[in-house]
């Protein structure tokens, strides 16, 4: 089963994540890459630097005509934040019994710094299309997306399980009632269950990662536990046919199929004495 898009808080999608025991706030950068307001059902992106390094507003457009303005192809990133944040709104707006709750705006960053469970530690989760990237050195930034760990709880609240997730962007929505709530899109692995041990490295998980355009999933921040550390491999088979190096790569990319190793916590005892499925 494939995770859907999820309008949150709601507890009812069967891929719905829970937050774990400790939660922290997170610490939103100073600099906020562009945001994103509606009037009348129109939307506007501002903060965008044109050419000549002056804030951009671009024209009020339908939700369906957001656009990512770093990253043609994470348009989907902005509208499914957006849609899971009008969700949100209308959820509110029934619980708060005290009129109608709407969007002030919508905040995206590249990047965020969360509190872990344990005390004094903190980590940057990125979801930069530019890292790096200084026109005017002539250096080209490159896409610096995280894995982390996502936690999710099947809809009748009986079990929770971790599935890891690229992150693609944070956006945080300011509520008229002045609440908010920091929300990340992600593009998860399908699994919608514990993943299943790799079939040759006993080590790992592994799974085929969804697609980035239907399968988008939108989480809380604080269904983010961790980092993850994710490494595309051969998706298992029973029978392949032997592939020269040249061919590996290009599976590799067919295949869509990725590999979580655990926590380097647990590297040492992953059972380096023992062998591999093909050894045996």
């Amino acid at each position: 089963m494939i995770p859907d898009t999820m309008m949150l808080p709601s507890r009812s999608p069967e891929n719905l994540g829970i937050s774990p025991t400790k939660i922290h706030s997170p610490a939103l950068p100073v600099k906020v890459q562009f945001s994103a307001s509606s009037s009348n059902g129109l939307w506007t992106i501002a903060g965008v630097p044109n050419k000549i390094g002056h804030v951009s507003r671009s024209k009020d457009a339908p939700l369906s005509q957001l656009v990512h303005p770093d990253l043609p192809k994470g348009a989907n990133y902005v509208k499914s934040i957006a849609n899971s944040a009008i969700e949100i709104a209308r959820i509110k707006s029934l619980e708060d019994g005290v009129g109608p709750v709407s969007i002030v705006r919508i905040d995206f960053y590249y990047h965020v710094k969360i509190e872990s469970n344990v005390p004094g530690q903190t980590t940057i989760f990125r979801c930069h299309p530019k890292w790096n990237n200084d026109s005017k050195a002539g250096i080209s930034g490159r896409e610096w997306f995280d894995w982390v760990e996502v936690n999710w709880e099947k809809g009748d609240g009986s079990s929770s399980y971790t599935v890891p997730a690229k992150l693609l962007l944070w956006g945080n929505v300011i509520f008229s009632n002045t609440t908010t709530i920091l929300l990340a899109c992600i593009r998860s692995l399908k699994s919608s269950t514990e993943m299943k041990i790799h079939k040759r490295m006993f080590f790992a998980r592994g799974d085929t990662l969804c697609n980035d355009t239907t399968e988008l999933s939108v989480v809380e921040f604080h269904n983010i536990l961790s980092a993850a550390f994710v490494v595309p491999a051969l998706k298992p088979q029973e029978s392949r046919k032997s592939l020269k190096p040249q061919e590996v790569l290009e599976q590799i990319r067919k295949d869509n199929f990725y590999v979580a190793m655990p926590p380097r916590n647990l590297w040492k005892s992953i059972g380096w004495d023992q062998k591999l499925t093909s050894e045996r």
